[in-house]
């Protein structure tokens, strides 16, 4: 039973590690679960675990899923939490591919193919680029929550009026193949560049119409 090297693999996880882990640090199912019944460890999603005085928060609940379904992504509004976009969707959201479908409880899944270039890493999770994650927040948001943060994207550079347009496009046609990048941000990380303030209202009437073409697309999301 090897405790220091699965406390190395909770400290790149959040805090978090699952059974299957634990077990290839020496700690079979009993004292896996004598620990959960004793209060050291907790359950925090399917198969993930923690200690138990590690706080839930939303950002933990997500990266629980994506370690509890493999090759996922983090996506939407949970990717939208790492790049701090200012949504207040709590709920979890992955991309899974068209051919998985995972049972995990309380976890919204897409199944649209993912293009690898819009795939980034935060703190060791897989999570989507940020344009891709704002145009999937304004697949899944209320209205009013969509065309706010449609706004803000749009004056800050988040996503380009152009490359939302095209993703819209892509989308309706069942492309992979993610759209060329404007302004030089196709590589950003969550943790580089801060936004750029801009006018407000410069692409307001333009960013809404393609807005509403988003609203209208078939999102390939569970209920």
């Amino acid at each position: 039973m090897n405790a220091k090297r699965l406390g190395r693999i909770a400290d790149a996880q959040g805090g978090l590690f699952a059974r299957r882990q634990a077990r290839e640090c020496g700690f079979s199912a009993y004292q896996i679960h004598r620990r959960i019944d004793a209060g050291i460890w907790k359950r925090v999603r399917g198969p993930v675990l923690a200690a138990a005085g590690l706080r839930s928060t939303a950002r933990l609940a997500d990266r629980a899923a994506q370690l509890a379904v493999p090759r996922s992504v983090l996506a939407g509004p949970s990717a939208a939490r790492c790049w701090d976009l200012g949504v207040t969707d709590d709920r979890t959201y992955l991309f899974v591919g068209p051919h998985d479908n995972p049972s995990l409880d309380g976890v919204r899944l897409f199944f649209d193919r993912l293009d690898p270039r819009d795939i980034q890493s935060f703190e060791g999770a897989a999570i989507t680029s940020r344009a891709r994650t704002v145009f999937d927040c304004l697949r899944v948001l209320p209205e009013r929550a969509a065309v706010d943060l449609l706004d803000r994207a749009l004056q800050r550079r988040w996503i380009a009026l152009e490359e939302l347009v095209e993703r819209v496009r892509l989308t309706l046609v069942g492309a992979t193949v993610a759209p060329s990048r404007h302004h030089g941000m196709g590589r950003q990380r969550p943790d580089q560049r801060r936004p750029r303030r801009h006018r407000r209202g410069r692409h307001r009437l333009r960013g809404r119409q393609a807005g509403d073409r988003v609203g209208r697309l078939g999102v390939s999301c569970n209920a």
